[in-house]
């Protein structure tokens, strides 16, 4: 016998199915990207800033159109962070003669070569400049070597990147540049290990 369904008749009732806790796991979904999103940024906003606090600069010198990194040009000017946290210009420089040492911990000669810097460093007392310039090695790695290894007393500059290597068209370590007092190069050595009795001799050609 078939059933006639009345619109009055009782009805059995239906089981509602819940839709909150479905919104609930969505809400903590989405709760949970966006604090990872957050956090993700303020990483990469961190990881950047310290890239660009190590990265070298190598702004247009104004004094000179003639900048090259050849002998007889201007030197390019530059700034990097030094291993005490402080940037160090090259222009800053200006009057003095200047040696710039693109080195890095791994290379045997320029290991070799720094208790001659240092010497050097210490005979003049400042009145020659000498940079040390460590290619793409970090803060750590650096200190380690320059501070317990072979201990320096000259500034050491973290070219992080090596955009100043290769802005000075450095593709062998040692390569040394010797900046006489005006900001030219007068000369470029590349290998090594440099002795006290060379540097003597260009420092005094720088200034002639």
């Amino acid at each position: 016998m078939n059933e006639i369904l009345h619109e009055n008749a009782p009805q059995a009732p239906v089981e509602a199915i819940p839709a909150a806790p479905k919104r609930k796991s969505i809400t903590g979904w989405v709760a949970l990207f966006a604090v990872l999103l957050v956090v993700g940024l303020i990483w990469t906003s961190m990881d950047l800033t310290i890239s660009q606090e190590l990265a070298g600069t190598v702004p247009m010198n104004v004094d000179n159109a003639n900048t090259s990194p050849e002998v007889g040009a201007f030197a390019p000017d530059f700034s990097l962070i030094s291993l005490d946290g402080e940037e160090l210009r090259l222009s800053d420089y200006r009057g003095k003669p200047v040696i710039v040492n693109f080195w890095a911990t791994w290379c045997p000669p320029c290991r070799a070569e720094m208790p001659a810097l240092e010497e050097i460093w210490t005979q003049y007392d400042e009145n020659v400049v000498i940079l040390g310039v460590d290619q793409g090695e970090s803060p750590q790695l650096v200190a380690h070597f320059t501070r317990v290894q072979v201990p320096v007393t000259f500034p050491i500059l973290l070219d992080i990147d090596h955009s100043i290597g290769d802005g000075y068209w450095v593709r062998s370590l040692p390569t040394t540049f010797f900046i006489d007092p005006d900001g030219v190069i007068q000369d470029i050595h590349i290998g090594g290990p440099l002795t006290v009795d060379f540097l003597h001799e260009k420092i005094a050609s720088l200034t002639e």
